[in-house]
């Protein structure tokens, strides 16, 4: 399969300078940018992932958090990626809560058909893109992750013994300290590991308090199936959502 990269950055600059800029006091700053899966739009380049890619490119600014909401034409749903150097988040058509990013370097997204990290289906044809730039945003220090064995996404798979692995990753710069709740369709309290270079906690459902991290780096939730370390739950793995609350100064 070829994969589709739709930036041509002098054509994504011409239309992002027609986006609707937060006026002056205001903390928000809003770029509308159109895409397009056509040949005639875009350059082709050889992939090893199995499924079309559009590649689009938003222009650094001295904002922290980002808000994304696509439309595609086609009405269905549309997976992406969000990157700054490595990946800062996956979602489908929109972003449940503002993300961090590092200001001053621009936002790459990558949008991909095949299946959202939920399981729905993703379709790329052509379609809009709203992005929302703040300086502060107090609803980001809640972060989720949906996982689902139905997409071939990094962060799903299957380990040796043939069971289900999922792996959550939230990005760094949001607080010193963060607390874990799993929810998965199994119904069962999912065993949970916290990574940050390594394993510095597990739990079973949930955290029962917050954990104090290095508020600079990412922070990993692994979720395992089989049993619960320390008790007698099972821990199966099928499709759910990790949520991530932040607190504490960062220094």
């Amino acid at each position: 399969m070829r994969r589709l990269v739709a930036v041509l950055t002098s054509i994504l600059l011409v239309v992002a300078a027609g986006g609707v800029h937060a006026s002056a006091g205001s903390a928000k700053r809003v770029e509308k940018l159109t895409y397009s899966s056509s040949p005639d739009a875009c350059c082709f380049i050889s992939s090893n992932h199995g499924a079309g890619m559009v590649q689009l490119v938003l222009p650094a600014g001295p904002e922290r958090f980002l808000s994304l909401q696509l439309a595609d034409d086609s009405g269905h749903d549309v997976a992406f990626d969000v990157y700054q150097d490595d990946i800062l988040y996956g979602g489908c058509s929109s972003t449940t809560t503002p993300i961090p990013i590092r200001p001053g370097m621009q936002v790459t997204l990558l949008l991909y058909n095949g299946r959202c990290p939920d399981g729905r289906p993703s379709i790329v044809t052509d379609g809009s893109l709203t992005a929302t730039f703040e300086s502060e945003s107090e609803e980001a220090l809640t972060q989720t992750a949906q996982y689902s064995p139905y997409t071939n996404r990094v962060g799903v798979w299957i380990n040796p013994q043939g069971l289900l692995v999922a792996e959550a990753i939230f990005p760094g710069g949001l607080g010193s300290r963060v607390s874990f709740e799993i929810a998965d369709e199994s119904g069962t309290s999912v065993w949970g590991e916290v990574l940050q270079d390594e394993v510095i906690a597990t739990f079973c459902g949930a955290t029962e308090k917050p954990l104090r991290i290095n508020p600079n780096y990412p922070v990993a939730v692994r979720i395992n199936t089989g049993p619960c370390p320390g008790g007698a739950d099972l821990s199966v793995v099928t499709r759910g959502t990790v949520t991530a609350n932040f607190s504490g100064a960062i220094r």
